[in-house]
């Protein structure tokens, strides 16, 4: 895999990035350029010198790009299998207009971007969670690129899909038990139709198929708690339901307990949208 991870040097915390980055490359056994949107011979020194702490197997280039840091990280992902971005935000009113860098990022990118949040990968066989939704016609690219991934990382995939809806409020447990078995059992249609999407992983990598009521960002992010990776599309909400709930990328980006992988489905069969700041 050829990875790229956009670094920037004018900010403290670009070590904790880069150590990310490599742990992430050595465990696909790729390799990892390094990129910093902007100019300068005390820039490029430095992140040659950046560029000489990545182990030589792993080694790539040392790329100075110019151009609005967005766009240009936006523009490197037509030749990477992987972004590496950082989860940073900026703050008051410049969040409001232009969001977070790895939001704008993940939005329009045309490869995978990988957002770390942690120190767990490459510390022992990750285990993926994969955010699906069965209505989507994605879902087949979805699975197939998560299978990829696993097989380069040697980890296991679990799928979840999320349903609209909650169950009651029980505290007995024997009760609680009860209603959840009748739920999962008029749900069976669709638990069938998620463990068929999990036939797409290779069985050595396969783990589970799961069902489960609410909303896609807060099961997800509360399940993250137990995986290594979660990975989800950058398919947008619709209209009022994205202005009041947003889409579910930007939430774990921020939210997730573990590192997250964001696919580019909004660029599966359609032209790259032509601006970050269109909604």
């Amino acid at each position: 895999m050829r990875i790229a991870v956009g670094l920037d040097l004018n900010l403290d915390g670009y070590g904790w990035l880069l150590e990310r980055a490599i742990a992430l490359v050595s465990r696909a056994e790729g390799s990892l350029d390094l990129v910093f949107v902007g100019s300068g011979a005390d820039k490029e020194a430095l992140l040659t010198s950046l560029l000489d702490t990545v182990p030589a197997d792993v080694r790539g280039q040392a790329r100075l790009v110019p151009g609005d840091p967005a766009d240009a990280l936006i523009a490197l992902t037509e030749g990477y299998d992987a972004l590496v971005v950082g989860p940073r935000e900026p703050s008051g009113i410049e969040r409001f207009y232009q969001n977070a860098m790895a939001v704008r990022v993940l939005r329009r990118t045309r490869c995978p971007v990988f957002v770390p949040r942690t120190t767990r990968m490459g510390t022992a066989r990750p285990r993926l969670l994969v955010g699906i939704d069965l209505e989507s016609d994605r879902m087949d690219y979805v699975v197939n690129e998560t299978r990829r991934w696993a097989r380069a990382l040697d980890g296991v995939v679990d799928l979840v899909h999320a349903l609209p809806g909650s169950m009651p409020a029980v505290r007995r447990p024997e009760f609680k038990e009860a209603i959840e078995r009748e739920w999962v059992e008029s749900h069976a249609q669709v638990q069938a139709q998620a463990e068929a999407l999990l036939e797409l992983v290779d069985p050595p990598l396969r783990g589970t198929a799961t069902i489960a009521p609410g909303e896609p960002e807060d099961i997800l992010v509360k399940m993250s708690r137990d995986h290594d990776l979660l990975v989800v599309g950058n398919r947008d909400r619709k209209g009022i339901e994205r202005l009041l709930l947003g889409g579910v990328a930007r939430v774990v980006v921020v939210r997730a307990s573990c590192d997250v992988l964001v696919l580019p489905t909004a660029a599966q069969g359609a032209p790259l949208p032509p601006s970050d700041r269109d909604g």
